[in-house]
């Protein structure tokens, strides 16, 4: 707070009593007796049943995952801003489920390394957001869009102290291909945290050597209330506006030559605090429930692990060349073999003749 109202690097003042009191000129007596109604009467009793009978609304809503995650109009604000502005969502797509293609605004994209670049393809370089209409690229940044400068600002400096965290940059943030195997990597959790992996140490998956990653994130450290509210307004920093905290548990194994990721499982958790407005800093699972679990997973199939082994791994040291006719499919590794064969061949009679040669004259 300054001398102007709310503004980033003012005073953070303590809603109570005291403050109201100061705020409207009353007694610290009445400041607590006006709070109480606010909170006891006009918003616990009064406004839900007000709600239900003007709008229609009811205190609980059921319907499909697809419709929580993809869109749903909220009846409240129909009445209060129109049919148009009422769609609301958890997740991002391009238009709202069910809304017969209404837009949701804006959407992100981001630009990564190529192999063309030189390094490593697949990391991340930077994130903004395409113009739904004119499909202008505006905002590219190194941040998370949600954590960039501009939505710090916007909540006036308390972002990240609502997140928990202040791990915004997601540069060199990895895809596919790790360029440091036995080094702790960057990865983007799907838009809504960034983590370091932790390296857990060699293991073997389906015949072929790998690195295994881990990631364990923890969930009061990732508060992503304003990634789903993101009004880019101060609500989206009002504690138990939309109390949701993110967690992440993800397994990667790379294959220890190529860097390549061949397996990836994770499983991502989002806690919802039940404790009311104004709450923070939840014990999980105590003040929290899981609302929704999202479970992925890929890996190599045995095929392709038949073939990487057969092409890359036994391909390696100074007998490669004894797989014959076990190199993958379209390659030319068979002739490769045969060629090496030939070499020792030659080789092994090289040195035979020049054994032979040394021997003549001892004899004579």
């Amino acid at each position: 707070m300054t001398a102007t109202g709310p503004a980033t690097g003012g005073m953070q003042m303590e809603w109570n009593d005291m403050y109201v009191s100061n705020m409207y000129g009353i007694s610290v007596e009445d400041a607590a007796l006006l709070r109480s109604w606010v909170k006891d009467l006009m918003f616990e009793q009064v406004v839900g049943l007000l709600l239900n009978f003007q709008y229609g609304a009811g205190p609980l809503t059921t319907q499909s995952i697809t419709n929580w995650l993809y869109g749903w109009s909220d009846p409240v604000l129909t009445g209060l801003y129109g049919s148009a502005n009422s769609w609301v969502s958890l997740e991002t797509n391009a238009t709202y489920y069910g809304s017969g293609g209404l837009s949701t605004g804006d959407y992100s994209v981001y630009e990564e390394t190529t192999s063309a670049t030189g390094g490593t393809p697949g990391m991340r370089v930077s994130e903004g957001y395409v113009d739904a209409e004119t499909g202008d690229i505006y905002g590219m940044g190194s941040d998370m869009p949600w954590r960039s400068a501009a939505a710090e600002d916007a909540t006036f400096g308390l972002l990240t102290a609502h997140v928990g965290n202040d791990f915004t940059d997601q540069t060199d943030a990895i895809g596919g291909i790790v360029p440091d195997v036995d080094e702790s990597q960057k990865v983007n959790l799907v838009g809504y945290a960034l983590a370091e992996t932790e390296v857990v140490g060699n293991i073997e998956f389906k015949g072929i050597p790998m690195v295994h990653h881990r990631v364990a994130l923890d969930p009061t450290a990732n508060q992503i209330q304003a990634k789903l509210v993101g009004s880019g307004t101060v609500v989206d920093v009002l504690p138990g506006a939309l109390p949701v905290y993110f967690e992440s548990n993800v397994d990667i194994y790379v294959e220890e030559i190529t860097g390549i990721a061949m397996y990836g499982k994770s499983m991502s958790t989002f806690h919802l605090d039940l404790r009311g407005p104004g709450m923070m800093n939840p014990t999980i699972n105590e003040d929290t429930v899981p609302v929704f679990e999202i479970h992925t997973s890929s890996e190599i199939s045995n095929e392709d692990a038949d073939e990487f082994v057969a092409a890359v791994l036994d391909n390696q040291g100074v007998l490669y060349w004894t797989d014959f006719g076990t190199a993958a499919e379209g390659s030319s590794d068979d002739l490769a073999d045969f060629l090496a064969v030939a070499l020792y061949l030659v080789a092994i009679y090289l040195v035979i003749v020049g054994a032979r040669g040394m021997q003549r004259p001892e004899e004579d």
